[in-house]
């Protein structure tokens, strides 16, 4: 927040606060004039001869929005998401969650909804990693790593989407048709697994008890994912110890292939953790 202006720099901080990056958009030198008190005149107005030297139309605009600076102080960092203009740990998570997420489709109430849904808290937290798009599938943890085969594990056709996964795979349409209520996926490339969440709550318009459907889906997801799992896993894999390890060793080797110097590990396993820093038991 620019008070003074004379600790803010013009190019480098950002202090623009109606503009959407923060930053002016420069059309002149900056070799003139480095702080915001030098585009200052001594009764704090701004220099609009200046602000028309160096910025475009729309940042003098933005700029005078932000009104005449006090100089009753020192400049000061404001965080914009809070309406306290404190940073707080809550806002840069949910900044980060809704970047991932379907813009369009991802609303406070959606969420809401979701947490105080009568489901178990597991399926809270399958349902969050899949809407929010973070769900680890073939296809997106090959945009991270290599992965081979990005197919569907349980029919070996298409590749594996959340919502080929979810909604459109072979099995998966038996197991929604089977249900009390009949329900059908559509087939369609463009339906996201949001349309489907708002569909099923949107039923109680028909009188349909959506606690009931919603924890049936619920389980239908659970079932879909821990098969998929069954199909893909090896027989050492079914020690835990052994699932771990290979875990970290491949982190370590997909670190070491992309050039880190620097990795942290992460384990539930005493045994791994001092195994990868060289202990004894």
């Amino acid at each position: 927040m620019v008070v003074d202006g004379k600790n803010t720099s013009i190019w480098e901080d950002p202090w623009v606060i109606h503009r959407k990056d923060l930053y002016p958009k420069l059309i002149g030198s900056t070799l003139w004039f480095q702080k915001v008190a030098d585009i200052l005149l001594e009764n704090k107005e701004w220099d609009l001869q200046k602000l028309a030297l160096l910025f475009d139309q729309e940042t003098i605009v933005n700029i005078r929005k932000v009104g005449k600076p006090t100089g009753r102080g020192k400049d000061y960092w404001v965080w914009t998401r809070e309406a306290k203009g404190q940073f707080s740990s809550k806002s840069a998570y949910l900044i980060q969650v809704l970047d991932r997420a379907y813009q369009c489709d991802v609303a406070p109430s959606l969420w809401n909804r979701l947490w105080n849904s009568k489901i178990l808290e597991c399926h809270k937290i399958m349902w969050w990693s899949i809407l929010s798009n973070v769900f680890p599938i073939c296809k997106i943890l090959g945009q991270r790593m290599t992965v081979e085969d990005t197919s569907c594990p349980i029919c070996g056709g298409n590749e594996k989407t959340i919502e080929y996964l979810f909604l459109n795979c072979n099995l998966v349409f038996h197991l929604w048709r089977s249900s009390p209520w009949g329900l059908i996926p559509i087939s369609d490339s463009s339906a996201r697994i949001w349309d489907c969440v708002k569909f099923l709550w949107n039923l109680n318009s028909r009188g349909v008890n959506v606690n009931e459907i919603f924890l049936y889906a619920s389980i239908i997801i659970d079932t879909i994912w821990r098969t998929q799992n069954d199909k893909l896993s090896t027989v050492f894999l079914y020690d835990p110890l052994i699932g771990e390890a290979s875990v970290c060793l491949l982190a370590i080797e997909t670190s070491v292939a992309l050039g880190y110097n620097f990795v942290i590990v992460e384990s539930d396993s005493e045994i791994i953790i001092n195994s990868i820093r060289r202990l004894s038991p």
